[in-house]
């Protein structure tokens, strides 16, 4: 999804992700500490941080700006990331492969490829 509508549908505006980003400039910060900071449910924390893009890196200790960030510490996250991206692909191409086969036997309609 868009990162900006994501923002919109969580109704949160540009002004909601300059304060994230600021409070994260030179520190890091849990999801728990930031909803408590901002008033921010963790839904709208995760779509502020998706928003953010690569300015904010999220990391086992939490969220920080990226030029706070250490080189292990960004490299950490992007292996995460990349490994979480992996287990979600897979589990996309299983369930499609269900959902296939489910067709098979009920009707001759066919899913969109991955």
């Amino acid at each position: 999804m868009n990162p900006q509508l994501e923002l919109i549908l969580e109704n949160l505006t540009q002004a909601d992700l300059d304060e994230f980003v600021a409070l994260l400039k030179d520190r890091w910060l849990t999801r728990k500490a930031l909803t408590q900071l901002t008033g921010k449910s963790e839904r709208e924390i995760r779509a502020l941080a998706e928003a953010a893009g690569p300015a904010i890196v999220r990391g086992p200790k939490g969220f920080t700006h990226f030029d706070h960030a250490t080189l292990d510490e960004i490299q950490q996250a992007a292996d995460i990331s990349a490994a979480q991206g992996k287990k979600m692909l897979r589990y996309s191409i299983r369930l499609k492969r269900r959902a296939h086969a489910r067709l098979e036997n009920t009707t001759k309609q066919t899913l969109k490829p991955l």
